[in-house]
């Protein structure tokens, strides 16, 4: 979190509607502040472009879209959007349904991991709101950690997991915006198409990648693919293989990821509800 960059003081009323409460995070490039309705019960996420980033073309493009794909999509296991706006400054904001719990990057830590049955329920749900997203013709193509939420549910200590930041996505048939050559991703979840910058590649099959290399790092609490530099990441994303997974019970479910980190895109599960389905199956 990085206060500094707050620019919106608690107390102010957006449009009338949505009062900010307080800077919930802040990054390079938007903060989140909790908020209320004005109206109706409830609290809310509300995220903001900084300045500077709202003066890049590019950026606000990527943040309008994510709003559109993820308003469109309606589905449980994805972040809702509720609004879309801007401030009177200019800067655009979207308002989400307020999440409480901590994203997985935060759950895994250094080096712990998640028990096989409950990384299976983590795959599954994740898997189920990829293929909603799929069918529609949207690629995620930044799956990591950091974008899946654990939401905190009362009374229960089952996972609910929601996906969050489509703004990397490529959407079939769209504009130049999503199909130009810039590598985009996070480089130990890229799949080899994504690091060998083959855009007219990336499909459904380029997120089994990044949920199979998340799955890894969850029974293993080593990331599948590191090294020292992103040019070595990538490199290793496109030629070599992670260590076998280690533990009798987890023969079968490395089988799967296997399938699944094929570096072929033709060599991996149909679709990622499929890949789902095996992991299921092996965690039995």
């Amino acid at each position: 979190m990085d206060p500094e960059r707050a620019t919106i003081a608690p107390g102010t009323v957006l449009h009338g509607t949505f009062r900010v409460l307080r800077l919930i995070a802040a990054g390079g490039m938007a903060a989140i502040y909790a908020a209320t309705h004005t109206r109706l019960a409830g609290r809310y996420a509300v995220k903001v472009l900084h300045a500077e980033a709202a003066e890049m073309g590019s950026v606000v493009e990527r943040f309008r879209r994510e709003a559109e794909i993820t308003s469109a999509l309606r589905h449980p296991h994805i972040v809702q959007v509720l609004d879309f706006n801007q401030m009177d400054d200019g800067r655009p904001y979207m308002v989400m349904e307020y999440l409480d719990g901590t994203d997985l990057r935060a759950r895994l830590g250094r080096g712990k991991t998640i028990p096989l049955d409950r990384a299976a329920v983590i795959v599954e749900q994740v898997a189920e709101a990829l293929a909603a997203a799929h069918t529609v013709g949207v690629t995620h193509r930044d799956l990591k950690p950091e974008n899946l939420f654990c939401v905190a549910v009362p009374g229960s200590d089952k996972e609910f997991m929601k996906v969050l930041d489509f703004g990397m996505s490529k959407i079939r048939h769209a504009s130049k915006i999503t199909a130009d050559a810039t590598v985009l991703g996070t480089p130990p979840y890229m799949s080899p198409e994504q690091a060998l910058g083959q855009i007219d590649a990336i499909g459904p099959a380029t997120d089994q990648f990044a949920l199979a290399a998340i799955l890894y790092e969850m029974l293993s609490g080593e990331i599948a693919f590191y090294a020292a530099t992103v040019p070595a990441v990538l490199d290793a994303v496109i030629t070599r293989d992670p260590f076998p997974l280690v533990g009798p019970e987890l023969a079968a479910v490395d089988r799967v990821v296997r399938v699944g980190l094929a570096k072929e895109k033709g060599e991996r599960f149909p679709d990622i509800l499929a890949f789902a389905r095996a992991v299921r199956a092996a965690a039995r």
